[in-house]
């Protein structure tokens, strides 16, 4: 059994000159060669980072582009291992939600009307919150991740990054296939699509996913349910213009996290821990969790091509409704609907040709409706409050939002000087909000309506309403030193719109970020090796993080504040070489350092931390993955052998503010750190001769090994019959299973 520890790791790195990454490639995949009979080159892979089509080689950012072979080597269903395949993202699970970090990068808060720094992009139409953004992982294309701030072309809170979700799109030949997954823990993963021209100028594409497996605890706890339906039109009456129509449907069903506890600061007979994935001891605090989130959406893309210019105009309704309840150890039901729709358009122009003043510019709108309803607690005992039914505290009523933009960015390459490019790049944002939220009892927490004042923002009718704008820029050069080696140089800025959040303190200000960054892209030996190296600096102010308070009767409640900041800096390197035609390599290196800068909490109350120079949650300083993969000729079939390896540093992994245990001998200021893991994949895949169907075998996690995605300290209370104990949500165990694909 790994056990749990406390560290105060994290100094920063001065004088560090900026910089990030660039294009993870496929490796499992054949598609990712262009392969010969003597030898082997990298395939161009095609991004839209900027806005527009371009070469991953000749894009002056950090971007990772996955495809879905690579998705599904690694087992990536949704977002919740997406950190397998990218480095540079961290993840962290609870309250029925997935929270991304991107180079450390996050927001700590589960609540239904708060919002990320790292914008998440379906077909580039901005999705609102962490609840609403798992379901979309079939029939894709790729998925590109932006590392850094993309304040200036994608704006909406992309203060550290974006994730783009691209779609496989209609096209005008029939076209069909499918994968079925088995698996232990009873997994059965079927999904599918159908593609089919309709007239010369209309195609169809439908695709579906079923998804069921068993929870790895023996409670239930962590299993999975998915169905989904998606469906596309593609209408091109003429050379000029294109109308792109769909809709989605996604019904997402799970008993998630579990949490085991782990850790017993006070070891005894009556106090064993239990084994892994049993979860029958449960924190007094930790719950059995059971999620019902139905999304549901529409979008179009209409773009019309003049000669100099196309205008694309883009739109998405996006429809969310979430049933939580969770029971804990004293037996209290708790039940909270939530649900929200939200609008989102942009009108944007963008450049045509190879002209050399290449530019894009727009307009973006967003409207959005969200609320956290009102939580009932029925109650057997709570500590000093007795049995029966109460109304929780810390909801949120209806919260609105409305936001503005306009951007635009030009990139110009000297005619006398053609290996030179210089980028300038700005955005303007608006955002407004309205919204409540009830004091709740017994707690006494701090009400936010126009009753009882609205502290730090004004009344707006019913409501409570705040605004703010923000200008965010971007500038950069890039050189080509050859035509497959560049360098580039970027400074940026990004904002997340100030809020509203539970607690005491419910309006959170902006949160800005000032990123710098230089980086070098490279392709050597005939387009057989890629190597791509990056380093970068942020300074990040008004940093969100939730912690725990004490409000008396000892119940601690969570809360949100934005007292201090973030520094982080850090080095990524990844690399992808096609040895032969049938040996290939893959090579990821992370180094991080992210800490807190000023964050004193007992600012706020002296039982609190000083978490000043600490470690962000779930930032381990170096993260790196590996793998190979060769192929053998089996007849006229091949037979594709590959195993990849994953080690990731120690880290801390109290993802809300409990950061010190209150026990004798407990040692303040401390997080909870998890030690260093390494996981390892391994696959065989057989690809019949004409490529039309294949079965791979594979075992993930092949040593069972156990690491955290978050934990927590159980404090002596009323309310827990777990004291001094430490409960975390664990990863996946081993697993392993068949994959069956066909496609016409």
């Amino acid at each position: 059994m790994r056990s749990m520890k406390y560290s105060n790791r994290g100094k920063h790195i001065k004088g560090m000159v900026a910089v990030v990454t660039t294009g993870t490639l496929l490796v499992h995949s054949p598609h990712a060669f262009a392969q010969t009979e003597a030898t082997a080159t990298l395939e161009e892979v095609v991004v839209t980072a900027q806005k527009r089509e371009e070469s991953l080689q000749d894009t002056p950012l950090a971007v990772t582009a996955l495809t879905p072979t690579e998705l599904m080597d690694a087992g990536v269903k949704d977002f919740s291992n997406i950190d397998k395949v990218a480095p540079s993202v961290q993840v962290f699970q609870g309250a029925g939600a997935t929270v991304l970090a991107i180079r450390g990068l996050r927001s700590t808060s589960f609540d239904p009307v708060d919002e990320s720094p790292n914008a998440v992009h379906v077909d580039g139409n901005y999705i609102a919150r962490n609840n609403g953004m798992n379901g979309f992982f079939y029939d894709l294309q790729r998925v590109e991740i932006l590392a850094g701030p993309q304040g200036t072309l994608f704006g909406r809170n992309a203060a550290s990054g974006v994730i783009n979700i691209i779609t496989s799109k209609p096209v005008r030949e029939f076209g069909a296939g499918g994968t079925l997954e088995v698996g232990n823990f009873a997994l059965v993963d079927a999904q599918g699509f159908i593609n089919a021209p309709l007239t010369d100028t209309l195609a169809l594409r439908v695709a579906a996913r079923y998804l069921d497996r068993d929870g790895y605890y023996v409670n239930g706890q962590s299993n999975a349910g998915q169905k989904g339906g998606r469906l596309q039109l593609a209408w091109e009456p003429g050379e000029n213009l294109s109308v792109l129509l769909g809709a989605d449907v996604e019904k997402l069903e799970s008993k998630t996290p579990g949490q085991n506890i782990v850790q017993w600061l006070f070891t005894s007979a009556a106090n064993p821990v239990p084994p892994r994935w049993d979860n029958r001891y449960f924190q007094g605090n930790a719950t059995h969790n059971f999620t019902n989130n139905e999304l549901s959406g529409v979008n179009t893309q209409i773009d019309y091509s003049f000669d100099f210019a196309t205008l694309t105009f883009q739109s998405a309704y996006r429809d969310m409704d979430e049933k939580a309840e969770s029971i804990n150890a004293q037996n209290a039901f708790n039940t909270t609907p939530r649900s929200g729709h939200s609008t989102t358009a942009e009108l944007r122009l963008t450049s045509n040709g190879s002209q050399p003043l290449q530019w894009v510019g727009g307009l973006f709108y967003f409207d959005d409706f969200a609320k956290g309803g009102t939580s009932t607690t029925t109650l057997v005992q709570l500590g000093p409050f007795p049995p029966g039914t109460m109304t929780n505290s810390l909801q949120l009523y209806p919260t609105t939002t409305k936001s503005y933009a306009a951007f635009g960015q030009a990139t110009w390459t000297p005619s006398g000087l053609q290996a030179l490019h210089l980028t300038a790049g700005l955005r303007y944002n608006y955002d407004k909000k309205t919204g409540t939220t009830s004091a709740g009892t017994p707690f006494g927490t701090t009400s936010f309506n126009p009753s009882t004042g609205c502290v730090g923002a004004e009344i707006e009718g019913s409501a409570c309403a705040k605004d703010w704008d923000k200008e965010t820029w971007k500038a950069g050069v890039a050189y080509d030193i050859t035509d497959a080696s560049m360098v580039y140089a970027n400074a940026s800025t990004g904002y997340k719109s100030g809020g509203f959040v539970y607690g005491f303190e419910p309006v959170t200000p902006p949160q800005n970020i000032d990123a710098y960054e230089i980086g070098s892209k490279n392709r050597f030996f005939n387009d057989s090796l890629q190597l791509n190296i990056s380093a970068f600096m942020y300074d990040y102010t008004n940093f969100e993080q939730t912690y725990l308070r004490a409000v008396g009767g000892g119940i601690n409640l969570l809360t949100v504040t934005t007292v201090g900041s973030a520094d982080v800096q850090g080095v990524e390197l990844e690399a992808l070489w096609a040895l032969t035609r049938n040996d290939r390599v893959n090579l990821a290196v992370n180094f991080l350092e992210a800490t807190f800068g000023e964050f004193n909490l007992s600012q706020l109350s002296p039982a609190l931390p000083n978490l000043t120079n600490q470690s962000l949650p779930n930032t381990p300083k170096w993260a790196i993955r590996s793998g190979y993969t060769h192929t053998f000729m089996v007849g006229e079939g091949t037979l594709d052998a590959g195993v990849d390896v994953q080690w990731t540093d120690e880290r801390g992994v109290a993802l809300i503010g409990n950061f010190q245990p209150t026990v004798a001998g407990g040692v303040q200021n401390k997080q909870i750190v998890d030690d260093a893991y390494t996981v390892v994949d391994m696959s065989l895949r057989y690809t019949s001769p004409n490529g039309k169907w294949n079965v791979t075998a594979y075992g993930r996690n092949i040593t069972d090994e156990v690491y955290y995605y978050s934990a927590a300290y159980s404090a002596p209370s009323p309310t827990n019959v777990y004291p001094h104990s430490i409960s975390a949500s664990q990863s996946p165990p081993r697993t392993y299973g068949i994959i069956f694909g066909v496609r016409f």
